[in-house]
């Protein structure tokens, strides 16, 4: 999951530097969106390194809480049609992916 989580931030870095380029309010979408993308994979990675099950299951409902947040403003650019269409749209449904694997993560830790 974490080299998945990664290649998510990286795919949604290329996608916010175009939207950069547009200035204005996609720009300011551009930050949200990354800020929640690349803290998806950050938390991943922190939960490697967990001292216990406590903290790794809440590093892991951090990455699920992310995961929503980053398709939250993918769907919002998607409203708006800004940037590039196709990648827009394989991101939204990575994210959508991601959710669904996080929820499950999230519902299994919860059980032990």
């Amino acid at each position: 999951m974490f080299v998945r989580s990664f290649r998510f931030a990286c795919d949604v870095y290329d996608y916010c530097a175009d939207l950069l380029r547009l200035g204005g309010l996609p720009g300011r979408l551009a930050y949200q969106l990354f800020d929640a993308a690349g803290s998806v994979g950050a938390n991943r990675a922190e939960s490697k390194s967990a001292y216990s099950d406590k903290e790794f299951a809440a590093k892991n409902a951090i990455c699920l809480k992310e995961c929503r947040e980053a398709r939250f403003w993918l769907r919002l650019a998607a409203a708006k049609k800004v940037g590039n269409e196709g990648r827009r749209r394989t991101l939204l449904q990575e994210s959508n992916e991601l959710v669904s694997i996080y929820v499950v993560i999230v519902r299994k830790l919860k059980a032990k």
